[in-house]
């Protein structure tokens, strides 16, 4: 039984479609990320499941139990979902304790002093915050408020756990600690968890699956590895990886190890790219190249591999980022994004060579492409 499913889920406001006929299942126990930009609809899904807002269309499932069903006018207030909630600015008050904090939600639900008590403990005992528990509650850091909203969604035991970008306001190193921690708790306590974020490399790091959202539907739904490596549509590609675009017309198709592999020619290059699909001799196809899956070489004869694909083009920028280097080489009029070694001494205005292998391209088709570059932006 899935712990929250969606069926046709939609949610307007006036003329505003914001939410439109989203589908998805979230298993029990996973950790499932909704990902997109600002303004595509991940929070306010987030928030319909939670019963902040109402859906308008279709139909929320928690567990076995509907909770919202606007064709039956059935809609549970959120008290009823069994689900807690982490908020981006963690909704800490600052009047309480971070004890007090914790227990409120105890409170509520009209527990004993003893059950309270106990169940505050265990879940700061969790985020490893009991020594804080008599600490008022503006004395924290960043952090430790965020781990006292984690205790807080936690300590009522809920169904399922939902976080809404509940570690952008973090600084970078505490971010990547954070992370760690949260994915490790969600594994102790097996609790389904739903997070929203627009921070691709937080949603890699995360989740079980990824549920990739553009102007209120869903592109792509997948495991870090398929939205990474085998991208649906050239948004997928373009919003959750770093990658080159290039055109190319296919020259033959057979069949792979993994998937279709195709033989295309493009302006001046020619080679072997994978695919999902099989695509027809002469038919358009938009090769993705990572940009850490590209090499470049100052000298062509250091270049190996028969499978490999190789274009020559001239370096316009050099930015050192510490642990790597990202230079942009153009060819033609396409400017490739190649993520090179740090200590790679390529020069700007030198000539390259830049190559790829055919495990490391990926390949959707002209006609999908294009469907996927005409939707609305936002």
């Amino acid at each position: 039984m899935p712990s929250v499913q969606l069926q046709n889920v939609g949610r307007r406001f006036g003329g505003v479609n914001a939410v439109g006929d989203v589908t998805a299942v979230v298993p029990n126990g996973a950790f499932v990320t909704l990902l997109g930009p600002s303004g595509c609809g991940k929070t306010t899904t987030l928030r319909m499941i939670a019963g902040l807002e109402s859906n308008t269309s279709g139909v929320i499932s928690i567990g076995d139990r509907i909770v919202s069903d606007p064709s039956r006018s059935l809609f549970l207030p959120p008290e009823k979902r069994n689900a807690g909630m982490v908020f981006q600015s963690y909704a800490i008050w600052p009047h309480m304790t971070v004890f007090d904090n914790v227990a409120y939600p105890l409170r509520l639900r009209r527990l004993t002093r003893e059950d309270v008590r106990a169940k505050v403990m265990r879940a700061l005992d969790l985020v490893q915050m009991t020594a804080y528990a008599e600490r008022p509650a503006p004395l924290l850091s960043g952090g430790q408020q965020q781990r006292v909203a984690i205790a807080r969604a936690v300590a009522f035991e809920p169904s399922v756990l939902l976080l809404d970008e509940p570690l952008s306001n973090l600084d970078a190193k505490l971010r990547d600690e954070m992370r760690i921690e949260l994915r490790a708790l969600q594994q102790r306590l097996a609790i389904t968890t739903i997070f929203v974020t627009h921070d691709q490399e937080e949603a890699m790091a995360l989740s079980d699956r990824i549920i990739v959202m553009r102007s209120g539907s869903i592109l792509q739904d997948d495991t870090p590895e398929g939205i990474y490596f085998r991208p649906s549509t050239l948004k997928v590609a373009e919003f959750c990886t770093t990658s080159t675009i290039i055109p190319a017309t296919v020259v033959a198709s057979r069949p792979g190890t993994r998937s279709r592999v195709l033989e295309v020619r493009g302006d001046d290059w020619s080679g072997m790219v994978q695919s999902a699909t099989d695509v027809v001799e002469g038919a358009g196809v938009s090769v993705i190249v990572r940009a850490e899956s590209i090499r470049a070489d100052a000298d062509p004869a250091s270049v190996s591999g028969d499978q490999d694909i190789r274009w020559r083009g001239r370096v316009e920028k050099n930015v050192f980022r510490g642990f790597r280097r990202t230079l942009v080489v153009r060819v033609g009029e396409i400017a490739f994004t190649v993520d090179a070694a740090p200590e790679n001494d390529i020069r700007v205005d030198q000539e390259v060579t830049l190559s790829v292998s055919l495990k490391d391209t990926w390949s959707i088709p002209a006609a999908a492409a294009a469907a996927s570059a005409t939707e609305t932006p936002l």
